[in-house]
């Protein structure tokens, strides 16, 4: 699996990143300058946003457990599409995922309650960019659905694999959830 070529200070980056997306069957836009990569090209595809970085895109959405299982069970997955940018590339397991009621309210294991408590008052941002909270041990009995927020894809066969397992999956075909920009990127 090749990687993807250096964008930092790279004055043609917007091309490059436009071609890499368009290859990987992504509609590609130009918008605001933004991202790792100072660069106006960006991708959507369903609630996925897509910037380019210095050898990597961050894709940045609700990725469901069921599409994050799959994207690890294959290994161009597990070598080039890592979960919340970790090195490791570790699977889909319960540290990487965030549970979110269909309301955007966060699930957080109860074990992690008192620490929580401890620690909102000092840090009232950390509610701001989380949204309400729950504390339970079993999400998926009250409803909570599974995600991961945040991939780094490191190729251009692993964007292009990306980019297949959420059209597989219908994600091309869904907005993001309403609570998504209010909470998890900040939104108002």
């Amino acid at each position: 699996m090749t990687g993807l070529p250096h964008l930092a200070g790279d004055t043609g980056c917007d091309v490059r990143a436009m071609d890499e997306l368009r290859r990987a069957g992504i509609p590609a836009h130009e918008g605001e300058l933004m991202g790792e990569v100072p660069s106006r090209a960006y991708g959507r595809l369903g609630p996925i946003l897509f910037l380019r970085a210095w050898r990597y895109w961050i894709a940045q959405g609700p990725v469901p457990l069921a599409v994050a299982e799959d994207i690890y069970a294959v290994p161009a997955g597990r070598a080039g599409v890592r979960i919340n940018g970790d090195c490791m590339a570790p699977p889909p397991e319960a540290a990487q995922i965030e549970w979110r009621l269909p309301d955007g309210t966060l699930v957080v294991p109860a074990d992690e309650e008192a620490e929580f408590r401890e620690v909102l008052p000092r840090f009232p941002q950390i509610e701001r960019a989380c949204g309400p909270l729950v504390f339970n041990n079993d999400p998926r009995a009250l409803g909570a659905t599974g995600y991961v927020p945040l991939y780094h894809v490191d190729s251009q066969e692993g964007l292009v694999l990306f980019a297949r397992l959420l059209r597989k999956h219908g994600l091309d075909k869904v907005a993001r959830p309403l609570w998504w920009d209010r909470f998890v990127e900040g939104g108002a």
